[in-house]
């Protein structure tokens, strides 16, 4: 199929993307993947092309084909599509950025080793660049990408910190719009789920508390579990720091 595209005019390109933007959206019922990662070389290639539909549709796609469990991530991570996609994160039209960032961030909610991937593809100092973007979906979709990432090992949560992000993620906790706290809040408990007692030390430091407590108020059913779950973890790690340093003693 990658053959046939090359050869194809940038109007007939266009529908070529549209549809199979369309039938990787599809969830009722979602078509088989065996069939639609027949697609991969072709979008891999599409998603390269400079014509601008073509490219967001071909974006689109992707995010669809990864948004799926770990056997169907890791056959979008085997296309070769991370080092092509990664750059995209610094298009100057979020048009092409918000389909990039969601595949990338679909590919982060499936093991170790495939958030390894994207972050081996250096996908941190984009981040660090998108949550201060003029649109809010754009911020709420990287600081997502990073709670997921956060909820890895703890040599994925030390490249978060090397990459100076956890004060963007406390920013955004405290000065995000509330979808955007809400995910913030997401990152900052799943960081204290995977981080080792200097990690999360770090993150206190940081001001996670006094910005957790800050939305425990908050009318969402949801959130506030998930910050109190934060702020048990925070206070069982200091309990343990407290422990070994006695017993050291």
């Amino acid at each position: 199929m990658r053959g046939l595209c090359v050869c194809l005019q940038p109007n007939f390109l266009r529908n070529v993307s549209w549809t199979l933007s369309n039938l990787c959206r599809n969830k009722n019922p979602s078509p088989p993947f065996e069939s639609v990662c027949k697609t991969l070389p072709a979008l891999v290639y599409l998603v390269q092309n400079n014509d601008m539909a073509v490219k967001v549709d071909a974006c689109w796609a992707l995010s669809f084909l990864a948004d799926g469990q770990e056997k169907q991530i890791q056959v979008v991570v085997d296309s070769g599509v991370i080092p092509v996609l990664v750059p995209l994160l610094a298009h100057p039209d979020n048009r092409v950025v918000l389909p990039a960032l969601r595949t990338l961030g679909n590919i982060v909610t499936g093991t170790d080793d495939q958030t390894q991937a994207v972050l081996d593809g250096g996908i941190l100092p984009h981040l660090r660049n998108l949550v201060t973007n003029t649109r809010p979906t754009i911020i709420r979709e990287a600081v997502w990408t990073l709670s997921n990432i956060v909820a890895g090992n703890t040599h994925q949560v030390q490249m978060v910190i090397d990459a100076d992000l956890v004060p963007v993620v406390i920013e955004a906790l405290k000065l995000g719009d509330f979808r955007t706290q809400k995910e913030a809040a997401w990152a900052v408990s799943n960081f204290t789920v995977g981080g080792t007692p200097e990690q999360v030390t770090y993150l206190v430091q940081q001001g996670a508390v006094e910005a957790l407590c800050q939305l425990l108020d908050c009318k969402d059913t949801t959130t506030p579990t998930v910050i109190l779950d934060g702020l048990a973890n925070i206070l069982k790690m200091r309990e343990h720091i407290r422990e070994s340093a006695v017993h050291s003693d």
